[in-house]
Formats: structure tokens, sequence, C-alpha cells
């Protein structure tokens, strides 16, 4: 089988897969135009069932700006065994959670947030849009590409869950607005517990405790948080109504 990519270095792993940066060989490929670097989503074949999962998830969610480019599936056969191979765009510029990282403790200018927040929640939109709940919106999930534009990945963690989540199990296209923004305003994740808390902990803590505000932002950026960290759904703005928020729509922050 002919290889449209070389792996060049091991970027990460989750789950049964491994994520490599690789160099592109040929310009074309299922009718995409490839470019020098991309990822590589890797898996033998026997434990592809959820990866190809996430390529059928990618291949409806295509077509938007906020969302990680797909350039298909390509099945190569290495060392004797046949792997599933997910060919998806590079972001250069690292994750957000790596943005908030080179800030500190006060987190990023309300600036440069409400731009990142006003990509993810168009992604968001697309996601929910075509039937789809992200489930996992943070920091380490989201991409930033040579554009500065920000694409959503996917997969879960406790830590960000919502607290109808914890409460019933449940997943709305609103549990994916819960803590927003809150760690890229404050450079601190939303419940200040040790690393080691036990998980029965940190549902305790999400489903009946309110991250606090940071005093330094503005009323906006404050008014915006307490929109998204609503316990009562009935409450909790949606994608759309967030997006025609003041805080986005006016550009003021102090």
């Amino acid at each position: 089988m002919e290889m449209q990519f070389k792996r060049e270095k091991l970027l990460g792993c989750g789950g049964q897969a491994e994520v490599f940066l690789a160099s592109t060989l040929t310009q074309y490929f299922s009718s995409n135009v490839l470019p020098p670097l991309i990822a590589v989503k890797s898996v033998d074949t026997m434990d592809c069932v959820p990866l190809m999962r996430e390529n059928q998830i990618l291949e409806d969610l295509g077509g938007c700006q906020s969302i990680i480019k797909h350039y298909g599936v390509r099945l190569t056969l290495e060392n004797g065994q046949m792997i599933y191979n997910i060919l998806l765009e590079f972001a250069e510029g690292g994750s957000l959670f790596d943005q908030i990282q080179t800030y500190g403790a006060n987190g990023l200018p309300e600036t440069e947030v409400r731009d990142f927040t006003e990509s993810i929640l168009l992604g968001l939109k697309h996601i929910h849009d075509h039937g789809y709940v992200h489930r996992d919106i943070k920091p380490e999930n989201i991409l930033i590409c040579k554009n500065n534009e920000e694409a959503t990945g996917i997969k879960r963690y406790p830590l960000y869950m919502a607290p109808e989540t914890v409460i019933y199990g449940e997943y709305r296209p609103s549990s994916d607005v819960w803590a927003l923004v809150l760690e890229m305003l404050t450079g601190n994740q939303a419940w200040n517990l040790p690393p080691k808390t036990e998980l029965k902990t940190l549902f305790s803590y999400i489903a009946s405790e309110y991250p606090l505000a940071p005093t330094w932002i503005s009323s906006e950026a404050r008014d915006f948080m307490i929109r998204c960290f609503s316990k009562d759904l009935r409450y909790r703005w949606t994608v759309d109504m967030l997006l025609r928020h003041l805080w986005k729509a006016n550009g003021d922050s102090h």
C-alpha cells in the first residue's frame, strides 16, 4: 500500500490510539489537498471501532473552521499489522491549556479570551446543529491552529463535567458551555482540589458548589460566566445566546 505520510514523532496517546506528527508524501488524498505536516491518529484494526466512530463524526462535522480538519482514513500494513489511520489537521499552536500556562495565575487577557470563546462557541454551534454534544470542553481539548483558529477535539474528563451529568448522567447541548471560560480568565481549574482527590469528592463539589468569578475581570465577563454556570438548565444560556452576549458584542473589557 502506498503511504501518503511519514510519521515523524509521537505527539500523544489516548485510549488504544497514538497520535503522530507526520510529513505528507503526496499533495492529494481523498479529494483533499494535504498540507506539508499533518497529525495521524493510528490504531491496530483489531481495536479500531472507537476510531471509526470518531471518523464518522468528523466527516459529519466537516466544513467548520472551528473544528479540526479531517482529511480521510488510510489503512497501512506495518510490521505485519494492519493499522487504521485518521489523517487530521496538525495544530501547530498546541492546546489552549499550553496558552493559559504561559500567562500564569491571572489567566489570559480578556480580549484573547473573547476571541477564543467566540471560536469555541461557533464550533459548538456547528456540533449541536448536527445533533451531537461534545461532552468535554476543556483547555487540553482546544487546539490552536496556524491561523490562531481554535479547533475542538473529542474526549471526556470528569473535572469539567456539568452538574446534570454528575447527578443524572445526562449530556445536553447546554452541558458543553459549563465552565467554558473560567480557566481562560483565571488561569486555574474550576475546583481547587488536590491532584489525587477522589471522584466522589469532586462530584460533590460539582453538584453543590459554584466556582468563584475572579474579582479582576470586567462586569461583562463576570456576567458571561454566571450565564454559563447556572446549575438549572432552564436558565443556563445556549450557545446562540452566549454568542449574542454583550461581552461578545461590544468588546468592552478592563
